[in-house]
């Protein structure tokens, strides 16, 4: 299995109209190809990519791209937590904290 996740990053303020709709919450656009190439027990490959910007930004720069264009970078998934973007150490120590 291969997915490829394209965040449109959006502020959370309503004066900023960086989200592609009119709502606050995030968005994005993910692709998910089966293969059957996955071994029993194991994750997929998994590619991540944030897009900044102000609405209109956005718009163009997804008008003018397709998966082969963008910049995506491959993250690692680990269990127990299978995060679809990127962590870092940091993060993973802050949530496992969290959950004990």
């Amino acid at each position: 299995m291969m997915c490829w996740i394209m965040c449109l990053v959006s502020s959370v303020s309503e004066s900023n109209p960086a989200n592609v709709f009119d709502i606050m919450q995030g968005v994005s656009i993910n692709f998910f190809v089966k293969t059957g190439k996955k071994k029993p027990n194991e994750l997929g490959e998994v590619f991540h990519f944030d897009l900044f910007g102000e609405r209109e930004m956005k718009y163009d720069f997804l008008s003018r791209k397709d998966l082969k264009s963008v910049d995506f970078q491959e993250i690692s998934p680990e269990k127990p937590f299978i995060f679809f973007s990127l962590q870092t150490t940091k993060d993973k120590k802050s949530i496992r904290v969290g959950l004990e």
